[in-house]
């Protein structure tokens, strides 16, 4: 079930848990004019690291400015309450899931161990399934 929040003049819709009782992966808002039919997307904004993450870092505070376009998410919302843009927002960091990416869109060089041509379903992965099936409209 979708959560409701405001943001300025803009009404929130969050959604997509990468696991029970998880903050939100992702916010978005539809369009609000039919004079912008746009759709403002942030898909490396996400700055909600769960403590396990953080603690798996060796300088959290480098790491996480490393994987967020940090504050886009910000010029993009108030792009969105200027214009009436839609605007899809991701919450979860970049290192949980990409929602730039395409479900089978893996870069498997970044994965340590990994064998170049490995493929893993994305169940693996817990919750992405989820998300990913509501953002790509499975």
């Amino acid at each position: 079930m979708p959560v409701t929040q405001s943001c300025g003049a803009i009404k929130m819709e969050a959604g997509g848990r990468l696991w029970p009782n998880s903050s939100p992966a992702f916010r978005y808002s539809p369009i609000s004019s039919a004079s912008m039919p746009v759709i403002l997307a942030v898909p490396h904004a996400g700055r909600s690291y769960p403590e396990e993450i953080i603690r798996q870092m060796r300088d959290p505070q480098s790491s996480m400015l490393k994987l967020e376009d940090r504050f886009v998410d910000k010029l993009a919302t108030k792009i969105a309450r200027e214009t009436g843009a839609a605007i899809l927002i991701a919450e979860a960091p970049r290192a949980m899931i990409d929602l730039n990416r395409n479900v089978d869109d893996v870069d498997w060089g970044m994965v340590r161990g990994w064998a170049e041509k490995a493929r893993t379903p994305v169940t693996l992965i817990g919750g992405r399934e989820a998300v990913w099936g509501w953002f790509h409209g499975a």
